[in-house]
């Protein structure tokens, strides 16, 4: 008797554990494949929204570190402020720093009927010196946000009419949308401080609760360092002169979901191995 005839005759023998070994192989595989896609597509959504804010080093107010990485990554609505002026200026003086600009998180009133979300996250920036937003706004349609246009994320649609959406009772023209990142970016809209400042004016009046911006604040400062400069050096320098504050360098942004993500895999691994 060859072994191929003895393997089929010892399957023969004992159907019912065979049938139950191969399901657990089978359901092992599908669980170990389906978590491999899973993480995979994790691990590009955080490259890509990583490579979409286009900054070297990040800036937020200090202890706001994981706010303002749920909103960037979730859309979770985040709102931190520190002081602009003072603080650009305090920036842009140390050593290594080769542009930095500013940026303002604010959320719409939950439940608007513009989108397939229940709340839009919105990000202002500044025309003047932002390096982020402005380059592909020039690559993609030639030219600069002008006051009440957007720019969304790719599940932000138009509702009043054929491209206007209704925020705080001011409506803004949608320019474009982004492609989708798979990240809070995908439901938000980009526009300009003159924008959110105009949006904050005709809510008091337009909307059923105001848009409020404190004067005179941002929630954070994006910088590029300057070449050949380690974006580490002018995060510690940051650090160590500018009070209130907390450098995220772009490669440690998400750091806690990439443990996460760490975790799962060696738990996956576990799961295999067993």
């Amino acid at each position: 008797m060859s072994a191929f005839q003895l393997a089929l005759k010892n399957i023969a023998g004992n159907a019912f554990r065979n049938f139950v070994v191969a399901l657990c192989a089978t359901l092992v595989s599908a669980f170990v494949l389906f978590t491999a896609v899973i993480m995979r597509g994790a691990e590009s959504s955080l490259r890509l929204t990583i490579d979409r804010l286009g900054a070297d080093v990040i800036v937020v107010p200090l202890g706001s570190q994981d706010k303002v990485e749920s909103a960037l990554l979730m859309g979770v609505p985040a709102r931190v402020w520190m002081p602009k002026k003072d603080n650009l200026e305090k920036i842009a003086a140390i050593p290594g720093v080769e542009v930095v600009t500013p940026q303002m998180f604010l959320v719409t009133l939950t439940n608007v009927p513009c989108c397939a979300v229940s709340s839009m996250f919105m990000i202002a920036y500044d025309p003047a010196s932002d390096f982020t937003i402005e380059p592909w706004l020039k690559q993609e349609l030639g030219d600069d946000l002008h006051l009440g246009e957007v720019v969304g994320g790719s599940l932000i649609t138009a509702s009043e009419g054929e491209d206007k959406i209704k925020v705080y009772g001011y409506l803004t023209t949608l320019k474009t949308n982004l492609e989708p990142t798979g990240t809070g970016l995908d439901q938000s809209v980009f526009l300009t401080f003159d924008t959110a400042y105009d949006i904050a004016d005709k809510s008091v009046t337009a909307a059923v609760k105001p848009l409020d911006i404190p004067p005179d604040s941002i929630s954070a400062a994006l910088i590029k360092v300057k070449p050949g400069t380690d974006p580490h050096d002018v995060a510690v320098r940051i650090a160590q002169k500018i009070p209130g504050v907390t450098s995220i360098e772009s490669s440690d942004l998400f750091q806690t979901y990439r443990m996460q993500m760490t975790g799962l895999r060696r738990t996956v691994m576990v799961v295999l191995g067993v």
